[in-house]
């Protein structure tokens, strides 16, 4: 089976890229957080987590419009439990 982009691989990357991107400009503009490297790791582990669920997802579900449906309720129950 190919490894096709899902709406979890690419919501992953967005969260990777903008936290990245407001991570190094807040660095650049000499903002410095106390805790700033600490989320950036821990945002390399919940992409890294979320690209390992994908992944066995993938290889678990054939449908991929199914498939599609399970990242995106996996997508809405992070944002959900983030935004509290």
């Amino acid at each position: 089976m190919k490894y096709r982009p899902t709406v979890l691989n690419i919501s992953v990357v967005i969260v990777l890229i903008y936290d990245g991107y407001k991570y190094f400009k807040d660095l650049i503009n000499d903002i410095h957080y106390q805790y700033g490297a600490l989320a950036m790791f821990m945002t390399g582990i919940i992409v890294f987590s979320g690209l390992l669920l994908d992944y066995f997802l993938q290889k678990k579900i054939k449908k991929y419009f199914i498939l599609n449906l399970v990242g995106l309720l996996v997508v809405l129950i992070f944002i959900l439990f983030t935004m509290r």
